[in-house]
């Protein structure tokens, strides 16, 4: 072959016409992916998240991004549940207090359509992570079936074909593990936080993990990890609002099991943000559950199951 008889695209030399419409077409669509992705971080509050910055530009440092958006690379949900949910990420639904809902409602004053608590401003972090009118039932919808997730897999490990109600605290009680499920687990010390989500005793291995789960808003995401280690393996007696800073040991579940069971205890913390957002931190935690299932198809899946129940919040809100 002669020069002539040659295409060079990005210094590449290609012999033949349609590998080189091929490389053209990889060029346009890398240049059009970067020319949008400046774009994107370019606003203020739609890139909040891959930017990692808070409400008011507060740097939160922490988020794995890789991690965060499993669940939309996999496209195993639909078209709805995407958009809805990247409005809630990016800050455009058209919730009261937005731009648009305060020039079409100025009336309603920016606040919270169902009345949760007043002076509440209707936002999508409202919406999703702190309506009171929702926290005990769609949320708690959400965080079940987050914890559902973990719960087949670790039945799934233990070989357990026991018929269980997921929707009223159980225990499955078998030769080789015990496994309570949102159940109150009764020890040597009187403990104001004896309830995990999931508890699992390998009576074989001697191991104990206490699972706790949180759907939060990103921002949180870190501060609630901190929280679930400090209310089960720091301090059990304190209120539930304790700051994750102001855990000072005490009695807590982790070591009343430790001497109760003479077993090594895990507490292993779960938590997203309502619209898949996790740390690095939750890949070790979920490895440590030594569970038959890979990492990155759990992570998946626990995403997945809290996106659609912000779904469906976004859905149920709007609708009043």
């Amino acid at each position: 072959r002669n020069v002539l008889a040659t295409i060079s695209v990005d210094s590449q030399t290609y012999f033949n016409a349609t590998e080189a419409a091929r490389a053209v077409t990889a060029l346009i669509r890398a240049r059009w992916a970067k020319v949008h992705l400046t774009a994107w971080k370019s606003k203020e509050v739609a890139s909040r998240v891959i930017q990692e910055r808070g409400r008011n530009g507060e740097q939160t440092p922490g988020l794995c991004l890789k991690d965060s958006f499993l669940w939309s690379v996999r496209g195993w949900v639909s078209a709805e549940v995407l958009r809805n949910v990247w409005a809630v990420q990016e800050g455009s639904l058209l919730t009261r207090n937005s731009a648009a809902g305060r020039a079409l409602m100025p009336q309603a004053r920016g606040l919270c359509r169902m009345h949760c608590e007043p002076n509440a401003l209707e936002t999508a972090e409202h919406i999703v992570s702190a309506c009171s009118h929702w926290r005990t039932n769609i949320m708690v919808e959400r965080h079940d079936d987050v914890a559902r997730v973990l719960y087949s897999s670790i039945r799934r490990k233990y070989n357990v074909k026991a018929t269980v109600n997921t929707h009223e605290p159980h225990v499955v009680d078998l030769r080789h593990v015990v496994i309570h499920w949102n159940d109150s687990i009764w020890t040597s010390e009187g403990l104001a936080h004896n309830r995990p989500d999931i508890l699992v005793w390998d009576r074989v291995a001697k191991r104990i993990w206490i699972v706790e789960i949180s759907v939060s808003w990103f921002t949180r995401v870190l501060s609630q990890e901190q929280r679930k280690l400090g209310k089960y393996g720091i301090n059990s007696t304190l209120p539930e609002d304790t700051a994750p800073g102001e855990f000072h040991p005490g009695p807590n579940l982790k070591s009343a099991l430790q001497k109760d069971r003479k077993c090594r205890v895990d507490v292993i913390p779960i938590v997203l943000g309502t619209c898949g957002e996790v740390s690095p931190n939750l890949r070790r935690y979920l490895q440590a559950l030594e569970l038959p299932d890979s990492t990155d198809v759990l992570i998946e899946r626990i995403e997945r199951a809290a996106v659609l129940g912000t779904n469906r919040l976004v859905k149920c809100h709007l609708a009043n």
